[in-house]
């Protein structure tokens, strides 16, 4: 398996859902798995959540599984035989709610209120900025707008369509996601993502939806719109983590301020002890190519350096020529750039409240203990994988090691930066330490004699941290 600290989210598709590829992916540094709501069938979805179960006992690992909501996306209606249609510069189009097939005078977009959530003057972007339309009227009559275009560009079935600035009217978890959700419940799932988040309030109602029996899932808020990046505080404070989602946030706001606010969305979620993953087209050349470009590897450094927990592929893994290629390459980047004197370990500076003081203080303790003994590893006994979250976001020196009872806190642990998560069986504190240091000097991690410094619960019943201790492997 590939050693990196930085965790890597490979998107599942027509291009991965086997057995074999699957594997690869995670050999190569897969560590958590998406599936992505806004294409598929739930069929597909517990195929690819039954491979991957399957493909991880083969290796002896836990690889998470994330679970993207589709959210309030807006698309296109079909084109005749899905084929793509050019739409050329000053020509007029109609952009209608009523469904019909889609061409190059009329398109069809599901968006029930467009007459009354637009109006003239307001942008419409459609395939992620190849096309971009002004509306010169309101047609409310024949629920429609009159548009120009701004530039001659391409668009086919299906494809995205965004409204800059405007205030749509559309709820932000939609029926498609309360469907997706029951789907859910009957699967594996780690992590949920809620897209288009636009304001705190929307991560409460999915946390009501999702109710007592999904209360272990860990929410994730896409940051894809401008309201959101307003909000951030507040959304960041009812969520577990944050994506930094480009791809739809780039349309929706000026592509100039793009790298600023990705920067700006990361120092809020590690401010906030937060996980956060940035996505969107890391690696989108090697969709068809088997070398990125330079900008490309680039941003995935850029994206490391400013702090980020985890980077995500999107369609390079579900629907590109290359997956393990872009798996393979994205773990390369992180190597190298995890191992330059640039990524400096600078502790964070978090804002946190005091409800879980004691349980913080012993894990800033063992924070300055492993770095005073020369980046010393450190294995938390946990059974809800908070403080190993916290230590996490803390960037210690030494390398983290999580050993849990729970196989969903396992699984959720791949994604928390620079930790290695192992599900052990029930057993008393003594047996429990000689097992955890057996797997540590069996997996290369430190050697019979090294200092290590543990922290756990007082008993077997309380496994949050409220006791630290420095020992040498192999010693009582």
């Amino acid at each position: 398996m590939v050693s990196k600290k930085t965790k890597i989210i490979a998107t599942l598709g027509p291009s991965s859902r086997d057995l074999q590829t699957i594997t690869e992916l995670l050999q190569n540094g897969a560590d958590v798995f998406r599936l992505n709501f806004s294409h598929g069938t739930h069929e597909d979805h517990a195929q690819s959540i039954a491979l991957v179960k399957e493909a991880a006992a083969a290796l002896g690992i836990n690889p998470a599984i994330l679970a993207d909501l589709q959210g309030p996306k807006i698309r296109t209606g079909r084109t005749p035989q899905d084929q793509a249609i050019t739409i050329t510069r000053d020509s007029t189009v109609y952009i209608t709610s009523q469904i019909s097939e889609c061409t190059a005078e009329n398109i069809y977009v599901d968006l029930p209120d467009l007459d009354r959530d637009l109006k003239v003057g307001d942008s419409i972007i459609l395939n992620d900025g190849v096309l971009s339309l002004v509306v010169v009227a309101i047609e409310a009559d024949l629920f429609r707008v009159k548009c120009r275009a701004l530039n001659t560009g391409t668009y086919s079935s299906r494809k995205g369509v965004n409204f800059p600035n405007a205030h749509l009217s559309v709820p932000s978890i939609t029926q498609k996601d309360r469907d997706d959700i029951e789907f859910i419940r009957t699967q594996p799932v780690d992590f949920v993502a809620l897209s288009f988040v636009r304001r705190a309030e929307d991560i409460v109602e999915l946390k009501k939806i999702l109710g007592a029996d999904l209360n272990h899932l860990r929410i994730i808020a896409k940051i894809e719109k401008p309201e959101a990046a307003a909000d951030i505080d507040r959304i960041i404070d009812t969520c577990d983590g944050i994506m930094v989602a480009r791809g739809d946030l780039g349309v929706e706001t000026p592509i100039a301020n793009i790298t600023i606010l990705q920067k700006d969305l990361i120092r809020h979620a590690n401010a906030k002890a937060k996980t956060v993953i940035v996505a969107t087209q890391m690696l989108e050349s090697m969709m068809d190519r088997l070398i990125p470009t330079r900008a490309e590897a680039s941003d995935i450094s850029n994206a490391i350096l400013d702090g980020c927990d985890a980077v995500m592929l999107s369609g390079e893994t579900a629907a590109g020529k290359y997956p393990v290629a872009a798996v393979s390459m994205m773990a390369k980047i992180i190597d190298a750039t995890e191992n330059s004197h640039y990524f400096l370990h600078a502790h964070k500076t978090l804002i946190i409240d005091n409800s879980n003081f004691s349980r913080r203080a012993i894990c800033n303790a063992a924070l300055i203990a492993s770095d005073k003994l020369g980046s010393v590893p450190i294995v938390v006994f946990t059974e809800d994988g908070e403080d190993v979250w916290y230590l996490s976001k803390l960037r210690p020196a030494g390398s983290l090691y999580a050993f849990s009872h729970s196989v969903n806190i396992v699984r959720q642990l791949a994604l928390s930066w620079d930790t290695r998560a192992v599900l052990v069986d029930d057993m008393n504190q003594t047996e429990l330490i000689e097992s955890i240091e057996k797997h540590i000097v069996d997996a290369g991690f430190a050697k019979v004699g090294e200092s290590i410094i543990l922290i756990n619960g007082s008993s077997k019943d309380s496994w949050g941290a409220n006791s630290l201790r420095v020992k040498k492997v192999g010693e009582a």
